[in-house]
């Protein structure tokens, strides 16, 4: 793993806004390894936050099936730092689930506004007693494919490590099949005391997301640009097509013939369509 040379930020919840689509598009097409920082907190404790984390060498492409390989690892930052937990090798039906990017087709229409900074600015500006945000709802949306989000580790259905569609969510549990044991949330004692067994882990606050480009390159930042050139091409074309399409509705009569065509199915109801012939519509 290369973590040397020049670091590019290509996403931060602070800078673009807690979007999934923002995010989708900052990282779609970056074709090489990412790195993505967490920092979240715990609603019932003011104390009890975090900074973890994970290395990722799939590229980040929605679907519903994981990608990856055992170079990808998790890993924990604050309060202590944890080192790697290395990605195991697949061992029949059990393991291999290192990554994936499941987004609904139009996202999620929760989102907020950039609020500026980053997490290493936030870090510095809050420290460790700061006040946290807010608290905000934790909506997780599951699918036929799954949990919406970034999943790493786990299962489809109960992901290791789960952020929420919305960006201001995350659940991080301590084991699965894919990745090697090892907490990367530590609880307060006291809330880990009111944890029930089995209830699986607790629901945080996501408060920013970071994706970082660790030894970016040239050729894979290209990558990621000429990506963007094609999916605004092809958004731009469609665009122009429904237009045309429009006006050529709006010439012949069509649409207005839709528009109006309540009239002739109210004709003769009681209770019918104030419009009638005769009447002008104002």
């Amino acid at each position: 793993v290369k973590l040397g040379g020049t670091w590019r930020m290509l996403f931060s919840s602070e800078n673009d806004g807690t979007s999934i689509q923002r995010l989708d598009r900052a990282v779609s097409g970056y074709d090489g390894p990412t790195l993505m920082l967490i920092r979240a907190s715990h609603h019932e404790d003011a104390g009890c936050h975090g900074v973890f984390g994970a290395y990722l060498t799939a590229k980040w492409k929605k679907g519903t099936e994981f990608s990856g390989d055992t170079d990808c690892f998790l890993f924990r930052l604050e309060p202590s730092c944890s080192g790697a937990l290395n990605a195991k090798n697949k061992t029949g039906p059990r393991g291999g689930n290192y990554f994936r990017f499941n987004v609904s087709a139009t996202g999620t229409a929760k989102g907020s506004l950039p609020t500026g900074g980053s997490l290493t600015n936030l870090r510095r500006a809050r420290g460790v007693g700061a006040p946290l945000s807010p608290r905000r709802s934790r909506s997780f949306r599951g699918g036929a494919g799954g949990e919406r989000g970034i999943c790493m580790g786990g299962t489809e259905t109960h992901p290791r490590l789960l952020v929420s569609e919305a960006l201001d969510s995350v659940r991080a549990g301590s084991a699965c099949t894919s990745y090697e044991d090892g907490e990367l949330f530590h609880l307060t004692p006291d809330l880990a005391m009111s944890v029930r067994p089995g209830s699986g882990p607790a629901t945080l606050d996501l408060e920013c997301l970071e994706v970082w480009a660790p030894s970016s390159t040239e050729e894979a930042l290209r990558a990621r640009e000429k990506h963007r050139e094609v999916i605004d091409a092809t958004v731009l074309k469609a665009k122009k097509v429904d237009r045309a399409a429009f006006l050529g509705d709006l010439k012949s009569g069509l649409i207005e013939s839709k528009m109006f065509a309540h009239r002739e199915q109210m004709r003769g109801r009681d209770g019918g369509c104030a419009l009638l012939d005769g009447e002008e519509d104002n």
